[in-house]
Formats: structure tokens, C-alpha cells, sequence
């Protein structure tokens, strides 16, 4: 089965800083991330939605409390509203990801046929 790795900050940076070279130095690569990261976050929590053409909008939705009975007390209790991330693809890069993935499956697949 696959595993999912979870990407820190630093190995998002390495594959950049090797893509680039000697042109930008490892430090200026992690502000200019750090800088964006921020920028979406002041950007979402202001409400606004952040687009980025090819690849998806991120948005922050608000989710409303939900009324429940306490199982053991039998009274009616409430959730907290909340928000929540979300981010939605965009049908040129779900397209891509899955041509993708049904190839990843049938090379797969054709590579388990040899097995015995």
C-alpha cells in the first residue's frame, strides 16, 4: 500500500534550490515561502479566496454549529461555528492527476503480470 509522506517546509525548498542552483541561496528561497504562506493566510482569514490559475482556489468556508442531544444527559447541546480550508482543483490539474494516476496503475498493473 502507499504511503503518504507529510513535506516539511525545508524539503519544499530543497527541490527549488536545486532547480535554480547557484542563482538564489537556500535562506532567500525560505523567506520568499514564509512570505507567501503569510500572505495566503492574511488573504483567507479576510475572507477572500486565492486562485492560482492551472492548479486550484483555496478558500476558507464557515461551518455552523450543529444541535445534538447529549446522549447521557439527554439535553439539547450546540457545536461551535467554525471555519474550515478548503481548496478545490481546477478541472485542468484533476485532469492531469488522474492520466497520471491511471498510468502509475497500469504500469502497475503490467509489472505484476511478469510476477509469478
Amino acid at each position: 500500500m502507499n504511503e503518504h509522506k507529510k513535506y516539511t517546509k525545508r524539503e519544499l525548498i530543497q527541490p527549488i534550490a536545486q532547480n535554480l542552483g547557484d542563482s538564489i541561496n537556500v535562506a532567500h528561497i525560505a523567506s520568499v515561502l514564509s512570505i507567501f504562506i503569510d500572505e495566503m493566510t492574511k488573504e483567507l482569514l479576510s475572507g477572500n479566496e486565492i486562485k492560482i490559475a492551472n492548479f486550484g482556489t483555496f478558500l476558507l468556508k464557515n461551518i455552523k454549529g450543529t444541535v445534538f442531544r447529549n446522549v447521557v444527559s439527554k439535553k439539547l447541546a450546540t457545536s461551535k461555528k467554525t471555519r474550515a480550508l478548503r481548496f478545490k482543483l481546477t478541472r485542468r490539474f484533476r485532469k492531469w492527476l488522474s492520466n497520471k494516476y491511471y498510468q502509475e496503475m497500469k504500469n502497475s498493473i503490467q509489472t505484476n503480470k511478469d510476477c509469478p
